[in-house]
């Protein structure tokens, strides 16, 4: 596993067809059926790995926190271990401030823990979101310059509070959002779906791509001429090329 130095991201990155970000249920909440959720994803990583060809490399990189997987908790860390195992074609980037990494991580780069203190005086470890209305810990690295300029996408699943602000902010930032209904397995935490279900139903944004789990696709959906992945990809194929015309150096915050 080779470590990347922050001020080496940018050459970096361009040796990748795609740069695409991962977020999703963490150990609170995790996830009821990691198989589905995987299911669930394969049209974008299929349409992520057709755009590959037309470029110097087909390898494409995967980008998230670090969450370790544990096949009895699955989080976002299982997620990225099928991922890996059933994808030869990704690269898996790391952003992490702890030493703990998964042997099918490719790549890590290393950050320095972060703290804030909390309304009870106490000093809390940051992982990642907003403080303050800006990233920090992981977030500031992997949604700031320069990976944010590079991500072809961001694919979601579920997720709770720290995924809805890093959410909620990639769409400030004009990030194309693909995302994917995924039941909690910990329904304590944030309920069924999660805050970034409900988020995400409330805004009823166009630009938010999002995907439906299998059964829904199977029972519900019925598209008389086009395949529902043909159309996912024209659909994702647009909204890329809109943001990437429409996004100037002004747009992209620190």
């Amino acid at each position: 596993m080779a470590q990347i130095r922050r001020e080496d991201l940018s050459e970096f990155l361009g040796t990748y067809s795609q740069v695409v970000l991962f977020v999703g249920f963490g150990a609170r909440a995790q996830f009821n059926d990691v198989e589905k959720v995987y299911a669930g994803i394969v049209p974008h990583l299929d349409h992520i790995e057709a755009t590959c060809t037309d470029h110097m490399s087909s390898e494409w990189l995967a980008v998230y926190g670090g969450d370790v997987a544990i096949p009895d908790q699955p989080d976002l860390g299982m997620l990225m271990k099928l991922v890996a195992e059933r994808r030869p074609r990704a690269k898996l980037l790391v952003v992490q401030s702890w030493n703990t990494l998964d042997t099918f991580v490719d790549f890590v780069v290393p950050i320095p823990q972060e703290y804030s203190t909390g309304t009870d005086g106490k000093r809390q470890q940051l992982w990642g979101g907003l403080n303050g209305g800006e990233p920090v810990a992981a977030t500031r690295v992997y949604l700031g310059p320069p990976i944010i300029d590079r991500l072809s996408s961001m694919i979601v699943a579920g997720g709770g509070r720290i995924a809805l602000e890093e959410v909620q902010y990639a769409t400030q930032m004009k990030v194309p959002i693909v995302y994917l209904r995924a039941e909690a397995r910990h329904t304590g935490a944030y309920g069924t779906y999660g805050p970034v279900h409900d988020w995400v139903e409330g805004q009823k944004n166009p630009d938010i791509l999002q995907l439906s789990d299998l059964h829904a696709r199977r029972q519900n959906i019925r598209l008389s001429s086009w395949p529902l992945s043909s159309v996912c990809a024209l659909v994702f194929i647009l909204l890329t090329c809109t943001w990437r015309l429409k996004k100037s150096p002004s747009q992209r915050l620190i």
